[in-house]
């Protein structure tokens, strides 16, 4: 399971007390996938990667690159979850609606008809309600969960985009007034 860090300049999210809150994305951008020691991968924009691959510090955690991708694949989810959303509520109102309907059966068999709990048109419509609760209890689930989920699943889609597609960071350590310091840095020879 890959964690899912994301940078507010690339994903729309931010770190509060290293703890990671989502928002939907603002922008297509560039984004860097990078795997940790722990072989979790994060994603992160252009200053983050360059500033994570190249720490200043001796004993720094060490960083390599999955992979890089323009950033549509994650909007494009984050923009479909509306649709996901609203076939799972969907889903919960029509499973509700049926549930009420067996509910109707089973009073109509129990109060009209006088039907024991051990008769069997008494039992099915138990076993059906049940079934029914069942699946109304997993589609609540995910309607509880829902932006966890389009978030991993954004995240997952675009790092399998990135994967391989291998390209290191511009230099942001040396600062150039035309804003180009790759440029001056192969001048140097660097």
């Amino acid at each position: 399971m890959y964690s899912c860090i994301i940078s507010s300049m690339e994903m729309g999210s931010t770190i509060l007390d290293n703890k990671t809150v989502q928002a939907p994305p603002t922008k297509i951008e560039k984004t860097w996938f990078l795997e940790r020691e722990d072989n979790s991968i994060i994603a992160v924009g252009e200053v983050e990667a360059y500033s994570l691959l190249h720490p200043t510090q001796m004993g720094a955690k060490r960083y390599k690159i999955v992979g890089v991708s323009d950033g549509r694949v994650y909007v494009e989810v984050m923009k479909n979850a509306g649709k996901e959303k609203s076939a799972l509520e969907t889903r919960v109102r029509t499973l509700s609606t049926d549930i009420t309907r067996y509910l109707n059966t089973l009073d109509k068999f129990k109060f009209e008809e006088l039907l024991e709990d051990t008769d069997p048109k008494v039992i099915r419509v138990k076993e059906i309600m049940s079934k029914l609760q069942a699946e109304i209890d997993i589609a609540n689930e995910g309607l509880a969960n829902i932006q966890k989920l389009v978030v991993d699943k954004a995240f997952n889609a675009e790092l399998v985009v990135a994967k391989g597609k291998i390209e290191q960071p511009r230099n942001f350590d040396v600062f150039t007034p035309g804003g180009n310091s790759d440029k001056v840095l192969r001048a140097l020879n660097r």
